[in-house]
């Protein structure tokens, strides 16, 4: 009986290096460096003004016809606004501004280069009160525009968790989010009103 080799990922080469794949493999390791720096541009390009579509799905507790608070996060890519540009991002329903409050929480660090270390937003929180028409499991649509126009509309005052809610109301005004958030296919869902 012959011995078979071994198969799969621990296969021995046996066959002697020719010189076209010794050639080959020299020039791989003569165009790795340059290669391996060719990693340092992965960042998206900067998108220092646009719009992006969010789906807002209400919860089964929430009224249509009721204002609810909704609170979401917008990511940003490094250098598409700045902390002083945040007033620039608009929330729009139909083409009109809602009244709007948004927050950088979240800034774009740098390890090595203290100069573009936290110049830029990496995450807006945006909160808003949304009065849905539609119920659930329907949705409805909202636009969020940055870079352009600074909103006009007087901000709301920022959105404060209670600790706990009264068993008697499902959702109230300083009760946790009562809606579902969804940004390109990503569904963003908050906390329950029981935390």
């Amino acid at each position: 009986m012959r011995a078979t080799p071994p198969r799969g990922r621990f296969q021995r080469w046996t066959q002697p290096l020719t010189p076209r794949v010794a050639a080959v493999l020299a020039l791989a390791c003569v165009l790795a460096p340059s290669a391996a720096h060719a990693v340092d541009t992965f960042q998206a390009p900067p998108q220092t003004s646009g719009t992006i579509q969010v789906k807002l799905y209400p919860t089964e507790g929430v009224a249509t016809g009721v204002a609810t608070r909704v609170t979401f996060g917008v990511p940003f890519t490094r250098g598409s606004v700045t902390p002083a540009d945040v007033a620039k991002i608009r929330v729009l329903k139909s083409g009109v501004e809602i009244p709007a409050y948004v927050q950088n929480v979240a800034p774009w660090r740098h390890v090595t280069n203290p100069a573009i270390d936290g110049q830029s937003v990496r995450v807006a929180r945006i909160q808003i009160n949304y009065t849905f028409a539609t119920a659930y499991p329907g949705s409805e649509t909202i636009t969020v525009e940055w870079g352009t126009t600074t909103r006009a509309q007087t901000p709301m005052a920022a959105f404060t968790l209670r600790t706990s809610t009264p068993a008697t109301t499902a959702f109230s005004a300083t009760a946790p989010t009562a809606a579902s958030v969804s940004m390109k296919e990503s569904v963003v869902k908050p906390a329950s009103a029981a935390s």
